[in-house]
């Protein structure tokens, strides 16, 4: 009992404060929870990445997912360097995605990844000292929080590296 009472009073001071105007187009809102986001094109977020490390963003790429891979990346800024790992932080941006992630796919079977395209929502992160992701390869982080108007990458837009073998 304590402890709802407790949570209860932290809510409520939570909640207090000075009340920000919000623009539409800058936030996201679900049935409990109002998150500002910052619109960015997925060369500039990683161009500026210090300006944004650890704000909600919203961006553009490609998500690529293998058994060894999980990387954003947009084919007219991409290198090695400029590779965002990601992480789902969120169970509804896990089932949107799950439908695109998985084994059946025709592109998965003949390359051993999934690519999808859409609006990735989440919290960017910048280097840590030792990279993010399989063996610390990325200098970037990216914590999908929501997805939006996902759709499979056709063939002809090019992976971040040559095309793998089947």
């Amino acid at each position: 009992m304590k402890v709802l009472i407790y949570s209860v009073i932290i809510l409520l001071f939570a909640s207090c404060g000075p009340e920000r105007s919000k623009s539409p187009i800058d936030q996201q809102t679900n049935s409990e929870t109002t998150v500002e986001s910052v619109s960015v094109d997925f060369c500039e977020l990683v161009d500026k990445a210090e300006t944004y490390n650890g704000k909600r963003v919203e961006t553009r790429a490609i998500l690529l997912a293998g058994f060894e891979s999980a990387f954003l990346y947009d084919p007219k800024c991409v290198t090695d360097e400029r590779l965002v790992w990601f992480v789902i932080s969120e169970a509804g941006a896990e089932k949107k995605l799950s439908e695109y992630l998985t084994p059946d796919t025709t592109e998965f079977r003949a390359v051993g990844l999934n690519r999808v395209k859409g609006k990735f929502i989440g919290v960017f992160r910048t280097p840590n000292g030792k990279g993010f992701g399989h063996l610390n390869t990325s200098n970037y982080q990216f914590e999908i929080a929501d997805v939006y108007e996902l759709q499979r990458v056709p063939d002809s837009i090019p992976y971040p590296w040559p095309k793998p073998k089947p």
